[in-house]
């Protein structure tokens, strides 16, 4: 049954392209505030309980497309990464909340901006980039602290753990697991065919769940001890070096029981 109507993105479906076209939406971690954002440019902020418009925030002054909304965990701010489109650069604005006041903007982003996500103790930001890379920034300054090494191709959805040690990645590529500390990689999940879309950890941290575009979602255990362990238990032969590489992400085999 449906409780509220939310207007306000009259443009969304009209203007830019396929992506941007889309809307992206956030509750804030009380659940009181919706934050939506279209094509239109803007970030609208709205009472949950009422519906009654709260805020209007413009997250690029060229007015290009809004990708991703993101509150920060304790709810003072919100994220939003813009589109690009005829020779404009796209960005990242944060602002404070409930002011309004813009904190500092992400610049100097080649492509679409498509994804972000904080880190669970609020003092990191994730930016997945459309184009060739996944960064990682103070989430109090705006100033980069990492960047993850390797080649990225249409980062779709970037997610952290909940203990804020992890880092987990996806798009055309397949999800990818980095210390969040130092950049290292830590795992490949193989199995879509497509891209993904969608990543989730458990409030545990111990799976990730994953969703792409084959109509596919996938739960992956994080910890490699955990998988092996499975693996053991379902296994009538032991793995062969290959496996091992791919599946439990490591060169040398475990020893066999």
């Amino acid at each position: 049954q449906e409780l509220l109507t939310f207007p306000g993105h009259a443009e969304a479906h009209r203007v830019g392209n396929l992506l941007a076209g889309n809307m992206a939406v956030a509750f804030s971690p009380d659940r009181e505030k919706l934050a939506s954002a279209g094509a239109d440019g803007q970030a609208l902020l709205w009472d949950v309980e009422t519906g009654e418009f709260v805020l209007a925030l413009q997250v690029h002054p060229a007015g290009l497309g809004v990708t991703w909304v993101a509150f920060s965990p304790d709810g003072t701010r919100l994220a939003a990464a813009s589109d690009t489109a005829q020779g404009g650069r796209a960005l990242v604005t944060v602002w404070d909340l409930p002011s309004g006041q813009v904190l500092y903007t992400v610049t100097g982003l080649p492509n679409r901006a498509h994804t972000l996500a904080f880190s669970p103790d609020g003092t990191k930001l994730a930016i997945g980039e459309y184009g060739d890379f996944v960064k990682v920034y103070d989430a109090a300054s705006g100033e980069e602290v990492l960047s993850l090494a390797g080649d990225h191709t249409r980062v779709l959805a970037v997610a952290c753990s909940p203990d804020g040690a992890l880092l987990a990645t996806g798009g055309l590529e397949p999800p990818r697991l980095w210390d969040l500390a130092t950049g290292q990689e830590l795992a490949t999940f193989p199995g879509h065919t497509s891209m993904v879309n969608g990543l989730a950890f458990s409030p545990a941290g111990s799976r990730l769940a994953s969703s792409s575009i084959d109509g596919t979602t996938r739960v992956y255990a994080v910890d490699v001890e955990e998988l092996i362990a499975l693996s053991q238990s379902r296994l009538t032969r032991w793995w062969t070096p290959e496996e091992c590489r791919q599946y439990l992400h490591t060169e040398k085999c475990p020893p066999q029981p």
